[in-house]
């Protein structure tokens, strides 16, 4: 049984170019869950549902160019993705996890990761070693389904089943802040650029914003009915985006809570839950696409990057007052699942996808 994951086509928002694309094969029995690509893009982290983190690119023990990926300069069309050579690389497995893992992430400086599971850990590894640096346990026998890291160099969150958002710091065991409110499983959250503020989702259909020295919740914000597959925050600070199992994506003024815009993507086809798929019945008679909006993220202020469960990945225009805010600017479709989307400064939107 094999799954292929793309990972990296160049969406420049004024060319028609792919200009990075590399095929990477990965050989398991269980699904992929999520994926995650380090900022220099030159190390892809790959979860699964066997508790193993699968990694492609540079080691602390391999020379710089030995597995550094190929940017061939290739047209696409609209409606395909051309893809340039299919050679394996070699992978290292990541092992330390006894259960499902369910989030995976990778830092800023490119040398740590973090990731959580169904095992109620979240594991911190070191990317040059590939080994363990730190274990943490603090959500009890509950699943931790989400893991961010803070722009403030130490810190991260996890969220779990248990209801509650932990803010902790890598170096300590035990975590700095419990932050409680929510009513239900805590699914995703995402730091604000300035690293004084988190925003969560949760099951009980909302979302929140909390401040993390302090851990009070200063926003609670409804997601109209519909469980949370995705957050994101703009790099000014001044927005998020969630995505939602409705097959909407909402975007928020983050001081006000105003619901600015809401984009749809209007296709539809079988998703299954990605990072637990335990839906209890009381949620039943939520707002629910077949086609979830799988991944998010901000490419700067002006543009947000989606994708999609069926392949299809989006450039949305988030100014207010755009007149392309009922349509994508851009739109690409590749064969597969997206499980990321990544970007850069530079423009680059590297997507992670799970072909069948």
């Amino acid at each position: 049984y094999q799954r292929r994951v793309r990972g990296a086509l160049d969406m420049g928002l004024g060319r028609n170019m792919v200009s990075f694309v590399k095929t990477l094969k990965v050989t398991n029995r269980d699904n992929v869950v999520a994926m995650a690509v380090s900022p220099d893009n030159r190390t892809l982290l790959v979860a699964a549902r066997n508790s193993v983190i699968y990694r492609w690119g540079v080691s602390g023990q391999q020379s710089a160019t030995e597995n550094k990926l190929p940017q061939p300069d290739i047209p696409f069309a609209p409606d395909q993705c051309v893809i340039g050579g299919t050679s394996d690389l070699p992978y290292t497995e990541l092992r330390g996890h006894s259960g499902p893992v369910y989030c995976v992430t990778v830092h800023k400086d490119g040398k740590f990761a973090l990731s959580c599971s169904r095992d109620s850990s979240v594991i911190l590894w070191d990317l040059l070693t590939n080994r363990i640096a730190q274990k943490y346990h603090g959500h009890g026998k509950w699943p931790v389904y989400h893991v961010s890291f803070s722009p403030v160099t130490s810190y991260f969150a996890s969220t779990s089943h248990d209801t509650t958002v932990r803010f902790w710091r890598t170096d300590l065991r035990s975590s700095l802040r419990v932050l409680v409110g929510h009513e239900g499983p805590v699914t995703r959250s995402a730091f604000h650029p300035n690293g004084c503020y988190v925003v969560s989702a949760s099951e009980d259909l909302s979302c929140r914003v909390w401040d993390v020295s302090g851990g009070n919740c200063v926003r609670v914000i409804p997601t109209g009915g519909s469980l949370v597959s995705g957050i994101a925050v703009s790099p000014n600070g001044k927005l998020f985006a969630v995505t939602l199992h409705s097959g909407d994506i909402s975007l928020f003024d983050i001081g006000t809570t105003k619901n600015l815009r809401t984009y749809s993507m209007e296709r539809a086809a079988p998703v299954s839950n990605g990072y637990h798929g335990n839906n209890n019945n009381n949620n039943a008679s939520h707002k629910q696409c077949t086609n979830i909006v799988e991944c998010l993220q901000f490419l700067n202020e002006n543009v947000l990057v989606t994708g999609d469960a069926q392949g299809t990945v989006a450039l949305w225009d988030t100014r207010l007052h755009s007149k392309l805010h009922s349509v994508p600017i851009k739109t690409v479709n590749v064969k597969g699942c997206v499980k990321m989307v990544s970007c850069n400064q530079a423009g680059l939107v590297l997507v992670g996808v799970v072909a069948p």
